[in-house]
Order: structure tokens, then sequence, then C-alpha cells
């Protein structure tokens, strides 16, 4: 199993999430999914709030400070707020976009690196 395939199996373990849950959530949101890597756009509450889940996902120990930064870069005072329910939906739909785009696995990753550094990542596909 590659690196990629293990970090996703560990958050998955980590927040209870079972592993059929990612194909249900690509069946029922296919275009959604297939065009994830739009969300880092942040155009509407909906991306930011995926973004700011992206952080607890990729970089819990640094999520509360990424978040800061995200709002900084996005120049908003707060996210957009979102009940524990939304919370576990956004974790699913991310975990889904990881294991089957490894491109955006990859830019997840880089979008939180940068965003750690203090630079405004910009989306260019």
């Amino acid at each position: 199993m590659d690196k990629r395939l293990d970090f996703i199996n560990e958050l998955l373990k980590f927040h209870n999430i079972g592993i059929y849950r990612l194909s249900l959530c690509y069946e029922e949101n296919k275009d959604f999914i297939d065009n994830f890597k739009q969300i880092f756009d942040c155009a509407d509450d909906r991306s930011i709030t995926l973004c700011s889940v992206v952080t607890e996902l990729v970089c819990p120990e640094n999520a509360h400070s990424l978040k800061k930064q995200l709002c900084e870069n996005l120049e908003i005072k707060e996210l957009p707020s979102c009940s524990e329910e939304e919370a576990y939906n956004a974790k699913v739909m991310i975990l889904t976009a990881m294991y089957y785009d490894p491109y955006l696995f990859a830019y997840a990753l880089n979008w939180t690196y940068f965003l750690e550094c203090g630079i405004h990542p910009i989306v260019n596909w």
C-alpha cells in the first residue's frame, strides 16, 4: 500500500469513518468530487468550510492557526459556522476526493503547507 492510502486509512480510523462511506459519497457526489479542486478558490461558504476542514485533516496540531491564516488570506473575520454533522460530512467528502484523486491529495498537502508558511496559495489548474 502506498503512503497516500496509509495516510487516508489512518484518518478514516481516527475519525471513525468506514471505507464504504467513500464509495457511497463518490456515487452521490461524483460531479462535485471530480471537480473538487475548485474548493480551493474559496468562492463560497461551502468551499471555505471544506478548506478549513482540510486543515483539520492534514495538519490537526496546527489547524487553529491555519484557520486563522485562511481568514487573513480571505480577508474575513471568521469562518462560516458548521455543525458536527456538517463537519463529519465535510471530512467524508474531502477524504473521498483525496482517495479518488491522487493529484488532489498532493495539492491539499501543498495548499496546507503554503497556508502554514503564510503564503496565499493560488489555484491555477
